[in-house]
């Protein structure tokens, strides 16, 4: 990690991570990224999930204790998907301290040494409360910290989490978290207290060895419609999709969608299914479907007029 104002990594122990720029560097359009982290022998992989921007405003001098050239000014910090960003990876090393002692320290792909500062870090300097804090009117009280309900352990002390999804989902003004967990369960975090959290799913099928087996996205399918969309992968090659809708609390709505080549959200209103087609004297053609959101039922349904077949040159 560093220290001061300099850039930090935040690690968990539920293998979610924080990695917050330097805040006197005023001029960034970037204030940090989240996600999740694994290690394999002496290095840390981290995969992005979501970032937190600056959108609008304008670049001014900087003023005050920036110490850049420049500073944003006016504008709105946001956070946004980041799930396809390259992975980041630190390597553990061996560098000499300040006091003239060797100490374990991690290291970037240009050379940047990262210290440990201790075990924990102050809940108010993470992602969300950054942002939070960001977009508060001058005068604004600061309210408590809800932090500590998106940190898995609250409520299953030895998970460690795969994947997460954050929204305002109980329309309460607060960032409520989904989270899928390597153990196969989905639960759901309220911003508000653990004890309004519970789990979604129990059992979810996927191939824990497959790279990347999960997806989490909230979709709006028309304009009075919450989805949470989970994907995952069960053995390679086949993706399996489930919906559920928000109301009191999340249900699923329909039978699962399956593509034995994958699953494709083209937008909010259409997700496309691609799937072998095998041939009697051999080999095999793709059959992609569409399905399209249909408000009355609640339900996504096959649009027959975007389907299509697809005859493979073998």
């Amino acid at each position: 990690m560093a220290s001061g104002y300099n850039d930090v990594y935040i690690l968990r122990e539920d293998h979610s991570f924080d990695f917050l720029y330097n805040s006197m560097d005023c001029s960034k359009e970037v204030l940090g990224v989240s996600g999740t982290w694994d290690i394999s022998g002496a290095s840390v992989t981290l995969t992005p999930k979501w970032k937190a921007i600056l959108v609008g405003g304008t670049k001014e001098i900087a003023m005050g204790s920036c110490a850049s050239d420049y500073e944003i000014q006016n504008a709105k910090a946001e956070v946004v998907d980041d799930h396809g960003a390259p992975a980041i990876v630190l390597n553990a090393v061996t560098a000499q301290g300040s006091d003239g002692h060797a100490q374990d320290v991690l290291e970037s792909g240009t050379g940047v040494k990262y210290w440990k500062i201790g075990d924990s870090f102050d809940s108010s300097e993470t992602l969300k409360e950054m942002v939070a804090a960001h977009n508060a009117a001058p005068g604004d009280e600061e309210e408590e910290s809800s932090i500590e309900y998106y940190d898995v352990r609250t409520m299953f002390p030895q998970e460690q989490l795969l994947d997460y999804a954050d929204y305002d989902f109980n329309g309460d003004g607060g960032m409520d978290r989904v989270a899928l967990l390597k153990s196969h369960k989905l639960i759901f975090i309220s911003s508000v207290s653990e004890q309004d959290g519970y789990v979604m799913d129990g059992d979810l099928d996927f191939d824990e060895d497959f790279d990347n087996p999960e997806t989490l996205k909230v979709i709006h399918p028309d304009d009075k419609t919450i989805l949470l969309y989970v994907d995952r992968t069960f053995f390679p090659g086949v993706t399996v999709g489930t919906f559920y809708k928000w109301g009191e609390g999340f249900q699923p709505i329909q039978d699962e969608l399956m593509g034995d080549l994958g699953l494709q959200i083209e937008d909010d209103k259409a997700i496309t299914a691609n799937n072998k087609v095998y041939r009697s004297e051999g080999g095999w053609d793709i059959q992609s479907d569409t399905y399209t959101w249909d408000s009355a039922s609640g339900t996504y349904a096959i649009d027959p007029g975007k389907s299509r077949f697809v005859k493979r040159k073998d």
